[in-house]
């Protein structure tokens, strides 16, 4: 500023000694001068803000340059432990290549008995693999055996669960069988409630119902007349089986020991059959039971119920037994199926 004061004054100075047009061109030096200070300003601004940021451009370069330099060092110390590892490890690998080549020379023996070993091995190996064919043939010989027998095998697993089929279904039907007979039991022993159990009873055997009629409640002594009581009895027992179809009907005649010996009725066997036909004419004719259905039997005196020669024992065996059994025929079929 001061500067500037100065050269105003030697310009009024001047220019009250210098003529105008020195003048002139005096002030328009001074206005270029003036542009070209503004400018050297603003330069001179741009290089102190240019030197400000390299300055901190070299505070970071020179801090990096410390850490670099760090690792530098760092990676001197790492460089030379592995350099010395490399050298130790490089001397290791030529003790032990000589140690190799001293052991390999030792070695060439061994293999060479080991080749010989190995070839009387060969020879045993080839020995042991046609021995091996042999035993192959002998063995696909024995899965051709061992298969058929498999087929064999199966075969008969198969007829066994058919055969165990049929036993469970024989079973079923036995069940069957057993519940219609116990069914029967209780359906003939209800319709004959009014009857003396020394007249008559109801028993279920072996699958059958024995209906078992005193002679007391059938016949007099030595007839084969049956009885209006025993008619009743007979009668009833024919309604309650009219409609089982599936039952068939056996009718023995039972005698004690003691002989007969009449014109018309000469012994025990005819005195049973004649009875037994008797009830089966009430039974057809009077309780509607078709006749194929009944077989008439007698058994004489030869199937007593109680033994011993007493009275009581003879009136015991003096009976007629109506045994009846469901129809078997699906149970039978069963059994014939092989």
């Amino acid at each position: 500023m001061k500067k500037l004061m100065i050269a105003a004054l030697a310009s009024l100075f001047l220019a009250s000694c210098i003529n105008p047009r020195k003048f002139e061109d005096l002030n328009t030096s001074y206005t270029k001068n003036q542009g070209h200070l503004r400018d050297c300003r603003d330069s001179t601004q741009f290089l102190v803000n240019e030197n400000t940021a390299l300055k901190v451009g070299y505070e970071s370069n020179e801090k990096r340059i410390s850490r670099l330099t760090a690792d530098s060092t760092e990676m001197n110390l790492v460089y030379n432990k592995q350099k010395k590892l490399y050298d130790d490890l490089n001397s290791l690998y030529e003790q032990l290549l000589k140690r190799t080549e001293n052991e390999n020379q030792k070695n060439l023996g061994s293999l060479k008995e080991m080749e010989a070993s190995l070839m009387e091995r060969e020879k045993k190996l080839h020995a042991q693999e046609e021995a091996m064919v042999k035993k192959d043939a002998a063995n696909k010989a024995l899965q051709a055996d061992l298969q058929n027998k498999q087929n064999e095998l199966e075969s008969n697993e198969k007829e066994l669960a058919e055969k165990v089929n049929r036993v469970k279904e024989l079973e079923l039907k036995i069940a069957l069988k057993d519940s219609l007979s116990n069914a029967l039991k209780k359906t003939i022993s209800d319709a004959l409630t009014g009857f003396s159990d020394n007249d008559l009873t109801v028993t279920l055997r072996d699958g059958k119902v024995y209906v078992s009629l005193s002679e007391q409640l059938l016949f007099a002594s030595g007839s084969t007349i049956v009885d209006k009581k025993g008619k009743d009895a007979i009668v009833q027992l024919g309604k309650v089986l009219q409609n089982k179809s599936d039952i068939n009907i056996l009718i023995e005649g039972h005698t004690d020991d003691v002989p007969m010996n009449g014109a018309v009725i000469k012994d025990n066997w005819d005195l049973s059959v004649l009875r037994a036909t008797s009830i089966t004419k009430i039974l057809v004719n009077d309780g509607g039971i078709d006749p194929t259905r009944v077989i008439a039997s007698g058994r004489s005196q030869y199937f007593p119920v109680a033994s011993g020669k007493t009275a009581d024992a003879r009136k015991k065996n003096r009976r007629t037994e109506i045994i009846l059994s469901p129809k078997l025929d699906e149970l039978y079929k069963l059994l014939n199926q092989k």
